[in-house]
């Protein structure tokens, strides 16, 4: 599986490694005396954007269990970037301004209640369920060289087929383009026109960048890309992760492209808890 992604304002961030429990060997991170297990998470954080963007790292909690308790980082969190040897250390309360295509490598500690589980990070109010990252992540003391930025390939939108598949013409060629990780309701479900008015209204004569993760197409022959578009502020936006938070359509993740699982899937949690689009009912 690959490594979580998501995305806040101009900023990218790669979730490399998650570990929850009472000590955390890999940081030498000793119990709490006050109880309760750590979750610690590495992150790296690379700005695509234009200009400088500043991470505040007060903006990161973690919410926990089916309640979703919020946590914020502990002030031991620079203890995983000392004890790793991160080329920075920012600490629970500090900030840290990066220029265009400049990363950094982020260490988050949390205390939780023991025990605890259903981890979702929060970037200010982006959000990512961490449930397959705890699984399937590598040890904190085994990472690779920081993830940079996937390279994109710019495309204008021509048509669009259906909720979830567009058509976009490259280099003087048109491609059927669908959206990895998603579906759609069905052209007989009563939301059907409600989604592709959405995608229609979000998309059309756009010009977009295309991501691939591991398929390259469906069945059918349309490309699996994940798609961004410039939000007003020129940062980029997850078309998928827009359709989904709005409710016009569902996540379908399928392995090995699953690299917004957890993105997507916290915002779909969103949208069926206030009941919008496909969650409202006909």
């Amino acid at each position: 599986m690959p490594a979580q992604a998501f995305t806040a304002g101009s900023v990218r961030y790669t979730v490399e490694s998650v570990a929850v429990g009472p000590t955390i060997p890999e940081i030498n991170q000793p119990s709490s005396p006050f109880g309760g297990d750590w979750l610690a998470v590495i992150v790296t954080a690379e700005n695509w954007g234009e200009g400088d963007a500043t991470i505040d790292m007060t903006q990161f909690t973690a919410s926990v269990g089916v309640d979703g308790e919020t946590r914020r980082l502990d002030s031991f969190s620079e203890t995983i970037s000392i004890q790793l040897g991160f080329p920075e250390v920012v600490g629970a309360t500090g900030e840290v301004v990066l220029g265009p295509d400049q990363s950094i490598r982020l260490g988050l500690l949390f205390l939780t209640a023991e025990d605890a589980s259903g981890f979702v990070l929060n970037a200010g109010t982006t959000s990512i369920d961490l449930s397959d990252a705890i699984e399937t992540s590598p040890p904190m003391d085994a990472l690779d060289e920081a993830p940079s930025a996937p390279d994109l390939v710019e495309a204008t939108v021509v048509g669009v087929i259906d909720p979830v598949t567009i058509e976009v013409e490259i280099d003087g060629e048109v491609v059927p383009v669908r959206y990895t990780g998603t579906s759609a309701p069905e052209r007989d479900d009563c939301s059907f026109d409600q989604a592709l008015d959405a995608n229609r209204d979000l998309i059309t004569g756009q010009t977009v960048f295309l991501e691939r993760q591991n398929t390259n197409a469906a069945a059918d022959g349309a490309w699996l890309r994940d798609v961004w578009i410039e939000s007003e502020d020129g940062a980029l936006e997850l078309v998928s992760g827009v359709l989904v938070a709005a409710g016009a359509v569902d996540v379908a993740i399928e392995e090995p492209d699953s690299r917004y699982a957890g993105y997507l899937t916290s915002l779909a949690a969103i949208a069926e808890e206030d009941g919008v689009g496909i969650w409202a009912g006909c």
